[in-house]
């Protein structure tokens, strides 16, 4: 037998299809680098314990009290590697779970479980941030996937290291958290909703099943020109279908005469797949809520434009949505579904239907300035109304940690920026945190991108004619422009929800279900229908935000960019999981190894896990005033505060820092934060947030850095008592 011989356009395809899978994996196998190395070397932060024991519990008991506040998907994914250890897997301790449905029993379990595990937490803490990889490279994938189909491969693996390598990503992605998983689940479905568009597009420029779509018959030709004629147009047809298929390879895609759209998937498939991953989306985050109203609003502006495919497209769409809540289902095993809205029990004054009450304190307590202003309470507004006997299609978990997350808002809490606290949060904050919190490089790129995307649009509705760019064979310029829109949205309607939400601002890690859709616009600028110049801008600012991702590396959760001084000064910007919450203990521990000379080394940590559980010896620094001692009077009800806040206080000058000695101070213990301090016995004391705390070391010079979350101080004699005669000590 002869064997085949690939001719060489064959092998011409196959060496482009294996530079394409070599170009795709480069920025993953970077990001799981990335990742897997600041999972290993990171400490449990203080949001992040909880997830652990909760995940354990889903599994163990289908019981979804603990951390209600977030979906249970991220959390299940991880501890499934643990659960399926059985008996050699971590210990479990249940004490004070509590059944309350208002309860809030997430960080003190996770607490507990690391004591109960103690050297071996950190094992079994690693194992599970090892299955959350699959989140990260879901998210990597959505992002070269969708910005291949829009504009070309180039494209797609522009967007995909955007997202591998911002800082957030891996740094969050690395730990048993659901923001990272919400970015990548939301944009795979938002990615799997725009392709049932685009396929019901495709079909709809098709012609319908039964209608007459064969060509119409060739002129007849003239006596004797019947060869040439028929040579000329074999070669221009043959020239012509070959041009065709490229173009449509290159967008993604085929229409076919079966109502097929983009990758010959149809219609009903495709709003099948989206549905699914609406599903998965709502079970990871509730932010994702948004993609409901944007999904249906989109649905329905493209059934009314269907021509006569109205009743098709809103099968689609009643598909899409119940299947949904059948996923959503799914993940809580179907726990308490369809329970009547009156049995419900709600603290949120959005669903309670009540105010939250005042809590009433002397004039001058001391209380007042770091503990909630308000307390929720209980409620149905719903309750004696026609309502109240209406089944809820949810699992009773799912509404009750959006209550829950909604009641926190509503009761709100101390919040930081720039050197200035408040006791509420501000509607900016989010945007603006997360713009000192991403790379130079990459807020360049989604300018210039959302510029160039913006270009686009007004010169096609300027034109009124000629194909669009989303969709083969449309002539329709006046459509709308469904591939900005489908990108766009989602950014719009996430920060449109997390600006409304002022009650605190602590964390710009909510905002990251945002970064994937701007990652795709900004790496639309290397697609190969841009211009040569801004295709060599934009990779030479993907290499410009290389250089500063692995310049904090493995500190990607404390990442600032230069602009506002780098990591080292962002504590002078946000605080709390922004810079610190207790992840870099491990690298406190390696530090107080090499120096022995630092003994006895005074601690104060905001952390979750007590330092004493890693081997690390400290004694807790003593606290100093904040501001200059007036006078005795002063001092006295400054002493007198401290012993309402904390229970204890030294009784005079002599008891206050500063000392001499060797310290390591949070960052979030330099600006007075109200997070408690802990002590070597594992317990957790309380600082008062103005008067005396550790806010006097800011009049000191740090000797070393340890991450980005804690500096090293040695106050000599000479040094404290300076220092004591400046804060009228002495």
């Amino acid at each position: 037998m002869e064997r085949a011989v690939a001719s060489p356009d064959e092998g011409v395809q196959r060496a482009v299809r294996l530079t394409r899978v070599a170009m795709c994996s480069l920025p993953l196998c970077v990001l799981v680098s990335f990742a897997i190395g600041a999972s290993v070397l990171h400490s449990p932060p203080l949001y992040e314990l909880g997830h652990l024991p909760a995940g354990i519990c889903h599994w163990e008991y289908g019981r979804y009290e603990l951390y209600r506040v977030n979906p249970p998907l991220a959390r299940m994914a991880a501890t499934l590697p643990l659960v399926l250890l059985g008996e050699y897997g971590p210990r479990r301790d249940w004490s004070n779970y509590q059944l309350d449905p208002l309860s809030r029993e997430t960080v003190p379990m996770g607490i507990r479980f690391f004591k109960a595990n103690g050297e071996r937490a950190m094992r079994w803490f690693r194992i599970a941030r090892t299955a959350n990889l699959v989140f990260l490279l879901l998210g990597g994938w959505a992002c070269y996937a969708w910005g291949r189909a829009l504009r070309d491969a180039r494209a797609g693996l522009a967007a995909a290291m955007l997202w591998c390598l911002q800082p957030l990503v891996w740094g969050w992605g690395a730990l048993v958290m659901p923001d990272v998983p919400a970015a990548a689940v939301g944009a795979y479905a938002s990615y799997s909703f725009w392709k049932w568009l685009r396929a019901c597009r495709d079909a709809r420029a098709c012609p319908r099943s039964g209608e007459d779509a064969r060509p119409a018959p060739p002129p007849a030709a003239q006596p004797g020109q019947e060869e040439i004629a028929g040579g000329e147009r074999a070669s221009r047809d043959d020239a012509k279908t070959e041009i065709r298929r490229r173009e449509r390879r290159s967008r993604g895609g085929a229409t076919g005469r079966d109502g097929a759209g983009s990758h010959g998937v149809s219609g009903w498939s495709a709003a099948a797949v989206a549905g699914v991953w609406l599903g998965l989306a709502q079970l990871t985050k509730f932010t994702l809520l948004v993609l409901v109203p944007i999904w249906l609003g989109l649905a329905a502006a493209h059934v009314l434009r269907g021509r006569g495919r109205a009743l098709r497209g809103s099968l689609h769409i009643a598909m899409m949505l119940g299947l949904a809540l059948l996923v959503i289902n799914l993940g809580y095993g179907f726990r308490d579904s369809f329970l009547p809205l009156g049995e419900y029990r709600f603290a949120s004054s959005l669903f309670s239907g009540k105010r939250p009450e005042p809590i009433r304190r002397p004039p001058g307590d001391p209380l007042a300035e770091q503990e909630p202003a308000v307390r929720l309470v209980a409620g149905n507004r719903w309750q004696g109304t026609w309502l109240a006997a209406l089944p809820v299609p949810l699992p009773r978990d799912y509404v009750m940690g959006i209550d829950c997350q909604r009641g926190d808002f509503e009761v709100g809490g101390r919040s930081y920026f720039g050197g200035r606290w408040s006791e509420r949060g501000w509607w900016w904050y989010q945007p603006v945190g997360l713009t000192l919190k991403t790379p130079v490089g990459t807020l360049a790129l989604v300018g210039l991108g959302l510029a160039v995307l913006a270009a686009g649009v007004v010169r096609r509705s300027r034109e009124r004619t000629g194909p669009s760019p989303g969709w083969p064979g449309d002539g329709d310029a006046r459509a709308p422009w469904w591939d900005e829109l489908c990108l766009l949205l989602p950014v719009a309607g996430i920060f449109a929800l997390l600006c409304t939400q002022t009650g605190f601002s602590n964390h710009v890690r909510y905002a990251l279900p945002a970064t994937p859709y701007l990652a795709i616009a900004a790496g639309g600028l290397a697609a190969g229908t841009v211009r040569r110049q801004l295709r060599y801008v934009c990779w030479v600012l993907i290499g410009i935000t290389a250089m500063e991702a692995a310049a904090v590396y493995p500190h990607g959760i404390s990442f600032f960019n230069v602009l506002v001084g780098g990591p080292a000064r962002g504590h002078e910007w946000l605080l709390d999981s922004n810079v610190a919450c207790g992840q870099d203990l491990l690298f406190l521990r390696a530090w107080q190894r090499g120096h022995p000379e630092a003994r006895p080394l005074h601690l104060a940590t905001a952390s979750g896990v007590n330092p004493a559980q890693l081997g690390i010896e400290y004694l807790v620094p003593p606290i100093g005033p904040s501001e200059r001692i007036r006078d005795a009077a002063h001092l006295q009800r400054l002493l007198a505060d401290a012993r309402v806040v904390m229970g204890e206080a030294p009784e005079d000058a002599a008891g206050l820092g500063p000392r001499p000695g060797w310290y390591v101070i949070d960052v979030n213990h330099l600006h007075g934060t109200h997070w408690g301090v802990s002590q070597p016995e594992g317990t957790r004391r309380r600082l008062c947030t103005r008067g005396l705390n550790f806010e006097y070391f800011r009049h000191l010079q740090p000797c070393g850095r340890i991450g980005y979350s804690y500096l090293v101080y040695h106050v000599t004699a000479a040094q404290a008592a300076a220092l004591r005669r400046r804060l009228g000590l002495e």
